[in-house]
């Protein structure tokens, strides 16, 4: 297994700061083992959440890791907004080592 890197981008939701406190504290309650991470840009709008994977491959990764972002998005009860983009990229071992708070699912 590899530890992969996922990255969901959305609109418009991000210019209300409590927004990007309420998704994080969802996503802390639906999947903490993926060690979410918001990122928010009160000014464009864009909100980005960061989870880690464990996944045979970047199919695997993003067949795991869409049904999280669901979770995670439904549970926030923020109103629905454009998805930007969903990318997924291998977590270099180096960055594990260093990072050893990242925990992949």
């Amino acid at each position: 297994m590899e530890s992969f890197r996922l990255r969901l981008s959305i609109s418009d939701i991000g210019r209300d700061p409590e927004n990007g406190e309420r998704l994080l504290d969802a996503f802390m309650k639906t999947h903490p083992a993926t060690g979410p991470v918001v990122s928010q840009n009160v000014q464009t709008g864009r909100l980005v959440v960061t989870i880690a994977v464990a996944a045979a491959d970047i199919t695997d990764a993003l067949g795991k890791g869409v049904p999280i972002f669901i979770d995670g998005l439904g549970a926030s009860e923020l109103p629905p907004s454009d998805v930007l983009d969903v990318s997924a990229s291998l977590i270099p071992a180096d960055e594990l080592n260093e990072a050893g708070e990242l925990q992949p699912a």
